[in-house]
Order: structure tokens, then sequence, then C-alpha cells
């Protein structure tokens, strides 16, 4: 028996992990001062940003939700070989990483690209907006 101090791998693992997730964080504490933060965190175009934001995720999760449980509910009613291709279809968008969907988005969606510009001249611009 080990004393409960003992480094494990599991937690050597963690301890790493919160390092990783902490040194974006410290760093900013110790290169930009305290009042610039509250200033940039306080400034009008922060504050819209952060409420579309919260509005977009609050939508996404209620979407996620009204769609999500009744395909949940028919994928596991379904025969194997439909439940096989509808998880494929609904896993799909989960493959690719954040950044590379959002630049996919913005090359389809762009201003100056065709849909997007054919969108912004409808007012029904996509980037920047609770829409996108």
């Amino acid at each position: 028996m080990g004393n409960g101090l003992a480094m494990t791998p599991m937690r050597g693992a963690l301890v790493l992990l919160l390092a990783l997730f902490m040194a974006p964080i410290l760093n900013l504490a110790l290169a930009v001062p305290p009042g610039a933060v509250v200033r940039a965190l306080s400034a009008p175009h922060t504050l819209a940003a952060m409420r579309v934001s919260l509005a977009a995720s609050v939508t996404a999760i209620a979407v996620a939700t009204l769609l999500g449980v009744p395909a949940a509910y028919a994928l596991a009613r379904a025969g194997e070989r439909v439940r096989g291709i509808g998880l494929f279809l609904l896993a799909l968008p989960l493959a690719l990483p954040p950044i590379a969907s959002g630049m996919l988005l913005l090359g389809t969606f762009g201003e100056r690209k065709p849909v997007g510009a054919w969108l912004y001249a409808h007012g029904a611009g996509i980037v920047d907006t609770f829409l996108g």
C-alpha cells in the first residue's frame, strides 16, 4: 500500500493536462495588465460577440435535443445496416476539427465567395452573425 500522495501514471497525466490547460491563462495573466483584460472584456464588440455566442450555444443545444432524441430513438429501433449508416452520417461532422470546418464554411459562405456574396446581396449575411 502506498500513501495517497504517490504519483501514479494517471495522476501524472492529469497534472500534465492541467498544466497544458493553465499555461495560456497564466501567460495571459503575466503578459497583459489586469486593467487591459477588463477593458477588452467589457468593450461593446466583445460583449456583442459573447451575446451571439451564448444565444447560438443555447439554440444549438435546443435544436440538438429536439432533433437528437427522436433520431436516437429511431436509430435504436432501426436495423443494423440502417443504424450503421445513420450513425456514420450523424458522426461525420465530428470528424473535422472545428477550425477546419470553420475554414470550409468561410470558403463557401464568405462575403467574397459566390454563395456568400449572393446571401449578403439579399440581406442574409452569414459571417459574424447569429445565423453563422
